[in-house]
């Protein structure tokens, strides 16, 4: 559960009166039950406090699992095991002890994203190369040290941060963000122990979902692509920044903002987006202390597709949706709405 002073720094944070409490990301573990992780931040005396709790969906009992001090900018579950990500460091717990992780990144460096699907403990995020360049990095998180494994400017002409991380089905790591090649197309990496590289998008890469049949959904600033056996194929129909992408049940989900800053759902017919769900008056924006995070995040398991806005949890089971909304209780986090997802 983390130290008892964690716990109670979150619940007085909670009680401050100019503070921001969002979700930084939610999982399924089976079809009743969430994991979400929780931040909340003072601006006064720039304070802020991280957790990770379970909600049961049928009841929306609420049992704390870890709290940590700090800001949080991802969050990871995978069988059983738990990784927060923060900016300076790692924390894992739910199959032992927790263990911190220390990244030693310099000045400038930041994390940004974690990922695990049968691999080791992923991270990625950016440090600074020289004076004034930002290189993007890979690595992965054993015994409470980094091991690189990619570094961009090794392969691309253009430094630029690591974004998103996306494990396939036979342990390729898939990694983009702002790394760009000599035509200023930011690029993909993709490997295990040496990468590809190949050309993803116009616009700065947000988000990846690597498919079963080798093939990664691409979504980035005013675009969106899949690109399949080293090429890219750019869809249409795109609105916004596509800044979460997923599938679940075998239909793709495109997430982005429309012109008025409100959460799209799209699905790909073809090389074309068209629009699915719309949560209504749900307006995207990003958390400052995430450097450009978007508050907005999707994941997706069998049994359930999770879509995390500031404060709401919005949950489909493949039939009809359920939106949560958090509270600032610490003895009752969640409360339920109704459906804000047409």
């Amino acid at each position: 559960m983390g130290d008892d002073r964690d716990v109670k720094q979150f619940a007085k944070l909670l009680k401050v009166k100019h503070r921001d409490f969002h979700v930084i990301k939610a999982h399924a573990d089976g079809p009743k039950r969430l994991f979400v992780a929780l931040e909340v931040f003072e601006h006064e005396r720039d304070q802020a406090a991280s957790c990770v709790i379970a909600v049961d969906l049928a009841t929306l009992a609420v049992e704390v699992v870890h709290a940590a001090s700090g800001s949080s900018v991802d969050y990871v579950h995978h069988a059983g095991w738990h990784g927060l990500l923060q900016r300076g460091s790692i924390i894992e717990f739910g199959t032992g002890k927790p263990v911190v992780t220390k990244a030693s990144l310099g000045k400038y460096g930041t994390l940004a994203v974690i990922a695990r699907a049968g691999t080791p403990t992923l991270v990625g995020g950016s440090k600074r190369k020289g004076k004034y360049a930002t290189e993007g990095f890979v690595a992965s998180v054993a015994k409470g040290k980094l091991a690189m494994r990619l570094e961009s400017s090794r392969l691309t002409t253009h430094e630029g941060p690591i974004h998103a991380i996306a494990v396939g089905a036979s342990g390729t790591i898939h990694a983009a963000g702002d790394a760009q090649d000599e035509a200023n197309q930011r690029v993909l990496f993709s490997g295990k122990d040496t990468f590809v590289v190949t050309s993803a998008s116009e616009g700065e890469i947000y988000a990846l979902h690597a498919l079963a049949d080798g093939s990664v959904m691409v979504g980035a600033r005013e675009a969106a692509s899949v690109v399949k056996a080293r090429k890219r194929h750019a869809l249409t129909g795109v609105v916004g920044r596509v800044h979460g992408v997923t599938t679940f049940r075998g239909t793709e989900y495109w997430m982005s903002r429309d012109g008025a800053q409100q959460l799209l759902l799209s699905k790909r017919v073809g090389a074309k987006l068209t629009r699915k769900y719309k949560a209504k008056y749900q307006y995207v924006g990003y958390r400052s202390l995430s450097e450009g995070a978007p508050e907005a995040r999707m994941t997706a398991t069998d049994d359930l597709l999770i879509v995390t806005n500031k404060d709401r949890i919005h949950v489909f089971d493949g039939k009809r949706w359920q939106q949560l909304a958090l509270a600032p209780n610490v003895d009752q986090l969640v409360k339920k709405l109704p459906t804000g997802m047409k």
